[in-house]
């Protein structure tokens, strides 16, 4: 059993896989004390799994505040992390958009799961995570697996740019 916690700016997420499969998951956001995010955010999906700390063999972090992670093991790079985890879940995913509370990036890989081309825009102006992209979706009621299935659709290229705000 293994777990991974992406320690971001503004939410700690943690997921918990057995056999590729996931088990159970928790997304916590936070104002303040991230490594209390980070321990409430294990406690819940553990208890979710029905689960004590002892029952993971190895807990790799990831994101921002990936060394504030007290029960981690190891940490890893959030391009590394999302790769394994696209490549895990499916397999033709080509093109991941991972919008954080300081940052956003877009990242291509190849159907072996190289990475193509990345990039990360650190610009986000109000620092919330609620990105351009996030905004939008809110604004059209959309959700993001419906969003996901017309950006998958998409014939253009997004476009980049310098700043992320919200709108």
């Amino acid at each position: 059993m293994y777990a991974g916690c992406d320690l971001g700016a503004v939410t700690a997420r943690v997921v918990i896989i057995e056999d590729g499969a996931i088990v159970a998951s928790e997304t916590m956001p936070y104002k303040k004390l991230p490594v209390q995010a980070a321990e409430e955010a294990f406690e819940k999906a553990l208890s979710k799994a029905g689960l004590a700390q002892d029952g993971i063999d190895y807990c790799v972090a990831t994101g921002f505040g990936k060394k504030a992670v007290p029960y981690a093991d190891a940490t890893s790079a959030e391009v590394v992390c999302l790769n394994r985890a696209f490549r895990l879940l499916n397999t033709n995913v080509r093109t991941v958009i991972d919008t954080g509370g300081q940052s956003m990036r877009a990242i291509n890989f190849s159907d072996k799961g190289k990475v193509l081309d990345s990039t990360v825009n650190e610009k986000c102006a109000a620092g919330t995570g609620r990105s351009e992209v996030t905004t939008r979706m809110i604004s059209v009621r959309a959700p993001a697996h419906e969003t996901s299935h017309r950006l998958a659709a998409t014939r253009k290229s997004p476009r980049k740019s310098g700043r992320v705000s919200p709108t």
